[in-house]
C-alpha cells in the first residue's frame, strides 16, 4: 500500500517539473569591455580603477585613452580621479581609495547586469566619458555602446548617448 501511494505521489508531482530540452536559446553570452575615451584631457589628473572581482587582482590600476578593461557580470569597477603630484607623492598602493579626501570618485561604478545579447556579437565595447568634476565627485557618463560582431558580415554597431546634465555646474579640475 505504501510503495502505491509513494507512485502515486511520484506521478502527480513528476508533471510539475517541465522539460526544457527541446526549447532553443536563441541569447548569446558576451564579453563586454569598458573604456573612458578623454583621459588624456585632463592633464595633471590621474584616472584610477578598482576592481572588485575576486577572480581578479584587486589592485588598483592606471587608466588611459587605450585602457579597455573587460567586466565580468559578477564584478564591477571603481574609478577614482587623484591629481599626479599627489599619486607620486603616496604611491598607488598607498592610497585609500574610497576614504582619501585627496581622492574624487567616479559618480558612477560600472557594473554588468547582463552580459547575454540577443544577437550573435562577438563582444561590447561601452565607453564613458569624464563630463567634469563636481566637489564631490568625478562625473562620468556612458557616451557609446559598441556591438562588435567580429568575422561575422555585419557593420559594427554602434549607439551614441549624450550627458544629460547641466555641464555649468561642472569644473575641468578639482
Amino acid at each position: 500500500m505504501k510503495k502505491i501511494k509513494l507512485l502515486l505521489l511520484i506521478l502527480l508531482i513528476l508533471p510539475a517539473f517541465t522539460s526544457y530540452a527541446d526549447i532553443i536559446i536563441d541569447q548569446y553570452p558576451v564579453k563586454v569591455y569598458v573604456k573612458i575615451d578623454n583621459v588624456e584631457e585632463f592633464s595633471d589628473i590621474i584616472i584610477i580603477g578598482v576592481s572588485n572581482c575576486p577572480v581578479f587582482s584587486k589592485k588598483p590600476f592606471i587608466v588611459n585613452s587605450d585602457s579597455e578593461m573587460e567586466i565580468r557580470k559578477t564584478c564591477s569597477i571603481k574609478f577614482y580621479a587623484v591629481k599626479k603630484d599627489y599619486l607620486e607623492e603616496k604611491g598607488l598602493d598607498n592610497i585609500k581609495w574610497g576614504k582619501d579626501k585627496n581622492v574624487l570618485k567616479a559618480n558612477e561604478t560600472i557594473k554588468i547586469k547582463r552580459t547575454i545579447s540577443d544577437e550573435p556579437n562577438e563582444c561590447q565595447e561601452i565607453h564613458f566619458t569624464i563630463a567634469g568634476f563636481n566637489d564631490k565627485e568625478m562625473v562620468i557618463y556612458k557616451s557609446s555602446q559598441v556591438y562588435k560582431y567580429g568575422n561575422s558580415h555585419r557593420p559594427d554597431k554602434v549607439e551614441k548617448f549624450d550627458y544629460t546634465g547641466d555641464r555649468s555646474k561642472l569644473k575641468n579640475n578639482f
